[in-house]
């Protein structure tokens, strides 16, 4: 399948130093990143990874729109060899009014 097929999934990372959480910049990038998308026609969806450990961000994103797909286990080898899974999350901007 040509890469053409899957140019409207674009993939998120988002990290805030640890020294600044809780301020609001995570808010503040997603935000600013959902309205950007809701303007572009070429976005029909964005995709993450986050760990299933991490139940802040899990929260976070879950209360601005995105769904849990699917979860990828054992996906992070910690360095004490323990291992968790990955959960993979979606978000699907709405087109705009003038797009099919």
């Amino acid at each position: 399948m040509p890469l053409e097929a899957i140019s409207h999934v674009f993939r998120l990372t988002i990290v805030v130093h640890p020294e600044f959480t809780g301020q609001g910049i995570g808010t503040a990038l997603l935000r600013g990143l959902m309205e950007w998308a809701k303007r572009s026609p070429k976005v029909r969806k964005i995709e993450l990874l986050v760990r299933a450990t991490n139940q802040r961000a899990v929260h976070f994103y879950s209360k601005s729109g995105f769904f849990e797909e699917g979860r990828l286990q054992k996906r992070i080898c910690l360095p004490d060899g323990n291992f968790i899974d990955d959960l993979a999350m979606a978000w699907l901007p709405e087109p705009p009014h003038d797009q099919p």
